[in-house]
């Protein structure tokens, strides 16, 4: 009796190894295969005719492989992106300012293993580059996703430092050239302890606040607050008054009642008004005066209790401060 031959059928099973990025071509697929008759032919969809496929993007490969005997089956392998590798958000420093509004900083800086196809960071918390940002900290919030969706974060502070500025409590002129004359300031806003640099006539002449004993002049102030942070006075002339009793007597400003309540009244004497203001003990801007509003009854019910000061600049540019207190 004559021998019988069983054919085995072809079987096969396939292992990949996926791609580390979208545009990366680092996958690869192998195909096992059993039964049938040796050797085998193997085609695959990307071109190769070996057992293992390489140089495979992400996608859907199919390969064909056919036996001595001419039986042939077909086999499926899929490469995915497998990119477990999170990308970097590198921030700026952290930026202290004096004073600024409108604020421009650099974006943090994404890189990753694979392309980012131009991403741009998202700001998660703070405020825009070029917005304008109010004294105090701010803390900026960045984050940063890739194509397979691995994330990372990064932080930094924005520090507005406070302006200082220099109210001018009281000038006198020097009377008969006998160095009388004297300037008495107050620093508000900022941060104390204060310095002070005083210039008569482009030159230095005093580190007080407040300047007596005075000759004709030009005096101008700059101040420098614990943080750094500077302002400036506009230059203010000491004249020398002849002839007159009470140097002070040709200017004079007053504000009543004070403490106020409900409104103040202003009073004053030879001086024409330019602009004028409201700062509170911040120095900060609080309400902004016409002239033609300090002939009448100025109205504070709105304000909290404290100290202000009223900031009178006449038609020569010399700011005249009277301090009053909102309160009981």
């Amino acid at each position: 009796m004559g021998k019988i031959y069983a054919d085995i059928a072809l079987v096969t099973s396939v292992t990949t190894t996926h791609a580390t990025c979208p545009e990366n071509t680092d996958g690869s697929a192998t195909i096992l295969v059993g039964g049938g008759t040796v050797p085998y032919a193997y085609t695959w969809s990307s071109g190769d005719s070996v057992v293992t496929a390489t140089g495979l993007a992400a996608g859907t490969y199919t390969v064909s492989v056919t036996d001595a005997a001419g039986c042939s089956i077909t086999a499926t392998a899929t490469i995915i992106v497998l990119d477990i590798i999170a990308p970097t958000l590198a921030c700026p420093g952290n930026i202290f300012l004096c004073g600024a509004d409108l604020i421009n900083y650099t974006l943090p800086v994404i890189s990753d293993n694979c392309n980012l196809n131009a991403s741009v960071p998202t700001l998660v918390s703070g405020q825009a580059s070029g917005t304008a940002f109010d004294d105090g900290v701010t803390t900026q919030v960045f984050s940063a996703a890739d194509a397979a969706g691995n994330t990372a974060t990064c932080s930094f502070t924005i520090t507005i430092f406070p302006i200082p500025d220099i109210l001018v409590d009281s000038v006198q002129n020097d009377l008969g050239s006998s160095s009388s004359g004297r300037i008495y300031v107050t620093a508000v806003g900022g941060v104390g302890p204060y310095s002070f640099v005083w210039e008569k006539d482009g030159v230095f002449f005093s580190n007080e606040e407040d300047l007596t004993g005075l000759q004709t002049g030009n005096y101008r102030l700059v101040i420098t607050d614990a943080n750094g942070c500077g302002g400036a006075l506009a230059p203010v002339f000491i004249d020398n008054i002849v002839g007159t009793a009470n140097p002070l007597a040709q200017i004079s400003i007053r504000v009543w009642p004070n403490p106020a309540q409900t409104g103040i009244w202003v009073k004053m004497n030879d001086l024409t008004v330019f602009s004028a203001e409201m700062l509170n003990a911040q120095g900060r801007l609080v309400q902004t005066i016409t002239p033609a509003d300090l002939a009448d009854f100025l109205s504070v019910e709105y304000l909290p209790n404290g100290v202000y000061y009223l900031k009178v600049v006449d038609a020569k540019g010399k700011p005249w401060v009277m301090t009053w207190v909102k309160g009981n």
